[in-house]
């Protein structure tokens, strides 16, 4: 590895860094929790109906985990539950019209973060 490689490594990491720790605190501040809330209400819009399940494998959450995840979500408003079309027994998991909101304002957010260390390099850069 060159010394050119390895500071473009390192640069890299550092701004990846940075990003984590201002996503972090812009999801915090927007959604009034951390962990995996966020992701949590991300993944429901984007895949409506999932089930506990499929939730705790995307999100590497242990089936409890995501349970109490969902229960604060339903509590919140943002998450309702409901029998799975393709098995009653299953329960599939929806987002609210509060929850799509959180989500809109998570991705603006989310966005807007990586904008703001995006928008300053030039073409060739990005």
């Amino acid at each position: 590895m060159t010394d050119d490689s390895r500071r473009t490594a390192n640069l890299l990491g550092a701004a990846v860094l940075c990003l984590h720790d201002e996503l972090k605190t812009v999801l915090a501040r927007q959604f009034h929790r951390s962990g995996e809330g966020p992701a949590a209400l991300c993944a429901l819009g984007h895949q409506p109906g999932l089930s506990n399940d499929a939730l705790s494998l995307l999100l590497d959450l242990t089936h409890t985990g995501t349970v109490r995840l969902i229960d604060r979500l339903a509590e919140d408003g943002l998450v309702r539950r409901q029998a799975a079309e393709h098995d009653k027994r299953s329960i599939a998991l929806y987002l609210t019209v509060a929850g799509q909101a959180a989500r809109e304002n998570i991705l603006r957010e989310r966005l807007a973060a990586l904008e703001a260390v995006t928008g300053s390099l030039s073409a060739d850069e990005q």
